[in-house]
């Protein structure tokens, strides 16, 4: 199966800022925020640091560690898009980012990178459509409100009611009318039966509906009962669950970056949850057809075009994850039809045997 790569920017932290990393990086967060706000983060930083409020602070090096950051970000991105050699990522940074607005920093985020790397997937990169998922334990402010007006993207949020930075709210939608946004919040002490349900019951179903073509993941991980700013009662292994989920609704087009987190406990804490969440997406899928019901009409109100479509992303799905011997099984017995076999992006490199 394929590994979970892990998205490094090539470069490091400099005040000369030479490098391509750093230039691309910076283009891309210019799409998104406020050009004087971004140069007000630059000058602070070189000039020895300061706050940008009560919790949210530079150092000298802080505004190049982001340009690096958001690099890790758009890293991850591309690689998922890469047909031939790419997969699900993890770009594995800080400072976070999901509460960043257009021209303000706040709650330790400078540059709202998951946002920044899902415009550039649409603008740059030519999707039509992707999603976010929030799992962090507080409310992605900066990100609803970064893609409220775009119809191209869909955001979901589970997170604690009442806590930081008090926003999310079940009845916010979306102001712009698109109803592109999903708000979960829950009370505090709740675990992974109250977080499995909402999974399965509304953040796929809502996700799947929309048919992204790669999905982003706001990967906090102060859910946990080991982290002390927040009270869910999340364990590390219960992250490896979501994330199955995740790849068994989406395959290998995820892209996941670190937000939140500051338990390092070895075993209750970060490191653990983290790596159960890289196992997840390093196992194949359970079973390639693995499905979740929509609030759609049914499939018989899908258009042939979009049918073909899926049926394509999950041929390519299983011949990536599978060798190619179980996956001709699986035609044999059904489980994939042969149409979907030959749909998949790779068929010029596999040829099926006659007696199919």
């Amino acid at each position: 199966p394929n590994v979970v790569e892990f998205a490094t920017p090539g470069a490091e932290p400099t005040n000369d800022g030479c490098s391509e990393a750093r230039d691309h990086a910076l283009e891309q967060i210019l799409r998104v925020h406020d050009e004087i706000y971004v140069g007000y983060v630059e000058e602070v930083s070189r000039e020895g640091g300061g706050k940008l409020d009560g919790d949210t602070y530079l150092a000298p090096l802080s505004f190049e560690v982001a340009l690096l950051a958001q690099s890790a970000w758009l890293d991850a991105t591309d690689h998922a898009l890469d047909e031939e050699n790419g997969g699900s990522a993890f770009a594995l940074v800080r400072p976070p980012g999901h509460h960043a607005l257009k021209d303000r920093g706040m709650g330790f985020c400078l540059f709202n990178f998951c946002t920044v790397a899902a415009k550039y997937a649409l603008d740059v990169k030519g999707l039509e459509r992707v999603a976010i998922f929030d799992w962090d334990v507080h409310h992605g402010n900066g990100i609803a409100a970064l893609i409220d007006d775009d119809a191209r993207i869909r955001y979901c949020s589970i997170h604690e009611e009442n806590n930081f930075p008090r926003t999310g709210k079940a009845s916010e939608t979306g102001k712009a009318g698109h109803r592109n946004i999903l708000n979960l919040p829950l009370d505090a002490l709740n675990g992974w039966n109250e977080y499995e349900q909402l999974m399965e019951k509304k953040v796929l179903p809502w996700m799947k509906e929309f048919d992204p073509q790669l999905v982003f993941v706001s990967a906090g991980f102060d859910a946990l009962a080991s982290d002390h700013l927040a009270g869910m009662q999340l364990r590390p292994e219960d992250y490896g669950k979501m994330s199955t989920l995740l790849r068994d609704c989406f395959g290998d087009g995820v892209v996941l970056g670190l937000e939140g987190g500051y338990s390092l406990d070895p075993e209750d804490g970060i490191p653990a949850a983290i790596a159960h969440t890289v196992a997840a997406f390093a196992t194949p899928p359970a079973s390639p057809l693995a499905t979740v019901a929509t609030p759609a009409q049914g499939a018989g109100s899908e258009t042939p075009r979009k049918v073909r479509r899926k049926a394509r992303r999950l041929a390519a799905m299983v011949l990536r994850d599978w060798e190619l011997d179980e996956a001709l099984r699986l035609v044999r017995s059904g489980a994939i039809g042969k149409r979907m076999f030959y749909w998949s992006r790779l068929y010029r490199y596999i040829k099926a045997p006659s007696s199919l």
